[in-house]
């Protein structure tokens, strides 16, 4: 009963996520303002068009005014928010959190951001500052919210039972390794160009990435053009990198980032085997936010065995 009612809450939450996603890319509405609406005709869902999946298995995946095919990617992303709401509900479960409590409520919001960024960055090759700066920022609030409930209540709670200056340490490695990922090729590319004032601004911006990125959600796009220095990730990669260590802390945000590279490897290497052996052009590009995403999923469902294995290896216990 438990999985019935998270995997329908993930369902629910899997069709809000399309309504975000699109909102944030086209910017042509508010987050919550507006109806859902057909992407091609612009009529205004009625009731029986918002039931995930059901609605579109009744209409034969057709809008049901227009007729249009509606583009596969709804239907999946509600089912992959799901099955990720049933996963996390039987992870957070093996990790001693309550169903019913502030610890399990936080892991679903979690839940939830890691499907998005999954889905954008999959439709959109991008990250979205609209859901990453503000789960960040509630991040770093946690432990204060934590001592102003205990105040109150003398309760306080930890996400997932991590220590908060691990998370804060980890998170701060994490981001450093991520940031030399900018860091070296960017170098390489203006010390070649003779770019100084760039040169300098990529060394500074280790320190005010953190701090921009909740300014920047609230600036609009400027239209000037803006130097395109090639990097090996993105800067969605590393609030994300924050975002993988301020939840698991060192051991297992270092298990999920082992994840999702070998993993992201694996893919590649398949990915450019198929295209050598159908002598098709070598994609350079894949998305690496869906593979952050599968690491965290996975050390949070693999959390005890990883405890074990730190264990052994480390203590020899």
């Amino acid at each position: 009963m438990i999985f019935l009612i998270f995997g329908s809450l993930g369902l629910i939450f899997g069709s809000f996520s399309t309504v975000l996603i699109e909102r944030w890319h086209s910017g042509k509405w508010g987050i919550m303002m507006g109806r859902s609406e057909c992407p091609h005709c612009h009529h205004t869902l009625t009731f029986w068009d918002l039931f995930p999946l059901l609605s579109y298995l009744w209409n034969r995946s057709k809008c049901s005014h227009c007729g249009t095919n509606i583009p596969l990617f709804y239907p999946m992303a509600e089912l992959l928010m799901g099955c990720i709401f049933v996963i996390g509900a039987y992870a957070g479960i093996r990790i001693w959190v309550d169903p019913i409590s502030g610890e399990m409520l936080l892991l679903l919001i979690f839940i939830f951001t890691t499907g998005v960024y999954t889905l954008y960055d999959l439709r959109y090759m991008e990250i979205p500052d609209q859901i990453m700066v503000p789960v960040i920022y509630i991040l770093l609030a946690i432990p204060f919210i934590s001592i102003l409930f205990a105040s109150y209540s003398g309760y306080t709670f930890h996400t997932f039972h991590i220590p908060t200056i691990d998370r804060l340490f980890g998170a701060i490695i994490l981001y450093t390794f991520f940031y030399l990922q900018i860091l070296i090729p960017g170098w390489y590319y203006l010390i070649q160009r003779r770019d100084w004032k760039h040169f300098w601004e990529l060394i500074i911006g280790y320190i005010t990435f953190p701090i921009m990125m909740l300014i920047d959600i609230w600036k609009k796009p400027k239209k000037e053009e803006s130097l395109d220095i090639p990097t090996w990730i993105g800067g969605g990669d590393l609030r994300i990198a924050l975002f993988i260590w301020l939840t698991l802390g060192i051991v297992h945000g270092i298990a999920s980032f082992a994840f999702a590279y070998i993993i992201g490897s694996i893919v590649w290497i398949g990915i450019l085997l198929y295209n050598i052996l159908r002598w098709k052009q070598t994609t350079s590009q894949i998305p690496f936010g869906p593979f952050l995403s599968i690491g965290w999923i996975l050390s949070i469902l693999l959390y005890p065995e990883i405890i074990v294995l730190y264990n052994i290896l480390v203590t020899g216990q």
